[in-house]
């Protein structure tokens, strides 16, 4: 993100201000981080987090508690929305809904509560269909977009899994490392919707993409391979239920033989 900030500096062209809605999406834990100052117009003031746990590490939270950000989460587990509600609600502009995000239903859940199109942030975490998730979103058009990349399938393959309306991570007999979209797949998305690349955290789980009619002529578009970081995250467990390696070369076999969709 260092790097990222530097590329902006303190006397780069700003983009123009867009007014805020109301949408923040979740921040990963592990990696995640607040968008890079300078990225966000001042006046943005709403952010969007789909798949929340407890909010206690989202990348949205940051903003969120500066006070001057609203934000809507999303999460279908009932006990991550209890854990949200208590605390962050009573005191901030937080919106929380529980249900299970689809491809078919994001929409509507985003258009019955943001009644503006150009939002500050919004970041996609679902651990699963994160490219269909983010593909079947039409009603806003956020200044900068995070979602989660799945590192095991490397900088090259534009894959991701097949949409499923049911996928749960590591349930069906399906390895835990088997989800989401590799980088190149959700970086040839970004471009159809008129974003660009320009950085992945440093724990290899989070894309950056800014809307390309915002992005300051200082902050380089970089390709999947330029801006791929592998995951430097451990979260396999062996039969004693330690974690162990995160090591690509004994993940990847994981993989072998399961059914992948090639993004064109």
């Amino acid at each position: 993100m260092r790097n990222l900030e530097e590329q902006i500096g303190a006397g780069s062209p700003r983009p123009r201000p867009i007014r805020a809605a109301g949408i923040v999406a979740r921040w990963r834990r592990r990696g995640a981080a607040a968008p890079p100052r300078g990225l966000c117009p001042s006046d943005i003031g709403c952010s969007s987090r789909f798949g929340v746990e407890d909010y206690r590490e989202s990348n949205t939270r940051f903003l969120l508690l500066s006070g001057e950000w609203k934000g809507l989460v999303i999460d279908g587990d009932p006990a991550a929305v209890r854990a949200v509600t208590r605390p962050i609600v009573q005191r901030n502009q937080l919106a929380v809904v529980e249900q299970f995000i689809t491809a078919e239903s994001i929409d509507a859940l985003i258009k019955g509560r943001i009644d503006e199109d150009d939002i500050g942030v919004l970041s996609i975490d679902v651990d699963g269909n994160d490219y269909w998730v983010w593909r079947a979103i039409r009603s806003i058009h956020p200044a900068i977009v995070i979602v989660e990349y799945n590192y095991r399938f490397g900088p090259q393959r534009a894959v991701t899994v097949p949409y499923d309306p049911t996928f749960v991570r590591g349930r069906g007999g399906k390895p835990f490392v088997y989800y989401g979209a590799s980088l190149a797949a959700l970086d040839t998305l970004a471009r159809t919707k008129g974003y660009s690349l320009v950085h992945c955290c440093r724990n290899g789980n989070n894309a950056f993409f800014v809307r390309a009619d915002l992005r300051p002529p200082c902050v380089r578009v970089l390709s999947p391979e330029e801006a791929f970081v592998p995951g430097r995250f451990r979260e396999l467990c062996g039969p004693d239920g330690a974690l162990i390696t995160n090591r690509f070369v004994d993940q990847a076999p994981l993989l072998d033989g399961l059914e992948l969709t090639v993004v064109e």
